[in-house]
């Protein structure tokens, strides 16, 4: 029986993929675009336009990604898993040799690909040792090797060059994030005393000063680069906008730790015809850098008073009143519980009755079934509830917000409890792709 219950599973499992794949070509067909590949050309997820059919393929895609982690997992040896695991630092070392020394930007333009001693000379890296580094990269469909010692570019590397945010976050999480991950064992072992003193994360450790001091020009790029490749722009089709801004009316949409207001610019600009303002709230070197990037990019906003810049502190200070949506995103994972309910707390106290709340986090799902809590639908059987390797970033950001500043990712549950320990009540989860938007009224 239970030889027989496993050769299932492993059925289940390749007719997942079968049946994935197909959905993905027949919406790629019905769009007019080819099946994607690794080539430098291959059609791109975002070239779908139509909602549902992103939708159909985002749920295939996790369902592939996820059947073949679990395939694989299931019939290799544990101790060859568990080795490639640990030796997964590898890639990421490679990977940032290859962006810092501007690989992929050499081989622009040049499918028939570029001989290593070219690639040397010109990156100035010892042929012989760079040749490693890519070969590794191209057993992980980063980079191809046309012929014997000559690489060309496929649809991964290509995005080192073509992608400043691509290569951004590349960037920072080999340099910071990958640093610190390797003090995250120390930090967990250290005893209740040692974890009371002036050293409070992985990255301290590694580091030697708290992270929240060390913020410069290159983390920043990081950030923006981490939302633009996890899809900021979900947030247009994850919600009904036209009815929200249809109202009888105008509505005024108060971004809350907006940073340099990017997201309410995406959103204004999208939904230009409709007579909405935005309000941009941060601390003033934020609002000064937003000022700048509206000025360049959306000038005509700032010219018909849709946008208003205000500075406040989110800790000290309560968001401008008399908005309808109040918006907050990606900053509750970056402090602990009794922070957020500061935070949350505070925008509370502009809220009215009629007002929402829409936080925009990445909401974990457990491994295990609890469909009440995820808001979502499960993932097929028998892979795990949550997508598994699918959401490998989810659960990688969140030991990410440990390593840096020991705050975390968290799941519906939580953000549900945080939202009613600062006065809200939970009306619903809306899926955002990589993120959620979770939705609050004042209880």
């Amino acid at each position: 029986m239970e030889h027989n219950h496993a050769a299932s599973q492993l059925d289940l499992l390749a007719s997942l993929i079968s049946s994935s794949v197909t959905v993905i070509n027949a919406e790629y067909n019905a769009a007019g675009l080819p099946a994607p590949s690794l080539g430098t050309n291959s059609s791109l997820e975002s070239d779908i336009i139509n909602t549902d059919s992103s939708r159909r393929i985002a749920r295939a895609k996790k369902t592939v990604e996820a059947a073949c982690a679990q395939l694989c997992a299931s019939i290799s040896r544990p101790e060859h898993s568990l080795l490639d695991k640990a030796l997964a630092f590898e890639e990421s070392a490679c990977l940032r040799a290859a962006s810092t020394a501007n690989i992929a930007n050499l081989l622009l333009g040049k499918p028939e690909g570029v001989p290593i001693t070219e690639l040397s000379a010109s990156s100035g890296i010892n042929a012989d040792k760079l040749e490693r580094v890519l070969r590794l990269l191209t057993i992980k469909h980063v980079f191809q090797e046309v012929s014997p010692n000559v690489f060309a570019n496929n649809k991964l590397s290509a995005k080192l060059a073509t992608s400043e945010a691509v290569k951004d976050v590349v960037q920072h999480i080999t340099r910071e994030s990958f640093t610190s991950a390797t003090y995250l064992s120390d930090f967990l072992s250290a005893t209740d005393s040692e974890s009371t003193s002036e050293i409070k994360t992985p990255f301290q450790l590694s580091y030697g000063a708290p992270f929240m001091d060390y913020h410069n020009t290159a983390y920043m790029k990081g950030v923006a680069g981490w939302g633009e490749v996890t899809g900021k722009s979900d947030l247009i089709r994850a919600l009904p906008w036209e009815k929200y801004l249809t109202s009888e009316k105008p509505i005024t949409v108060c971004d809350v730790g907006a940073g340099n207001g990017h997201i309410m610019l995406m959103l204004l600009r999208a939904y230009a015809s409709y007579p909405f303002r935005v309000v941009v709230q941060d601390r003033p070197a934020f609002i000064e850098l937003g000022k700048q990037l509206w000025s360049s990019e959306y000038p005509e906003a700032m010219q018909e008073s849709r946008v208003d810049f205000i500075p406040f502190d989110f800790f000290t200070d309560v968001p401008v009143e008399g908005c309808d949506i109040y918006y907050i995103r990606h900053c509750l994972h970056n402090w602990p519980d009794d922070k957020c309910i500061v935070i949350l707390s505070n925008i509370a106290k502009s809220m009215k009755p009629e007002n929402i709340l829409l936080v925009h986090e990445t909401v974990l799902r457990h491994a295990a079934s609890n469909l009440t809590a995820t808001g979502n639908d499960a993932a097929p059987a028998p892979l795990l509830p949550n997508f598994g390797a699918a959401r490998y970033r989810d659960y990688a950001g969140d030991i990410n917000m440990l390593n840096l500043v020991d705050a975390k990712d968290r799941s519906l549950e939580e953000l549900i409890m945080l939202g009613s320990n600062s006065g809200f009540a939970f009306e619903r989860i809306w899926d955002a792709g990589e993120t959620s938007v979770v939705q609050f009224r004042l209880a």
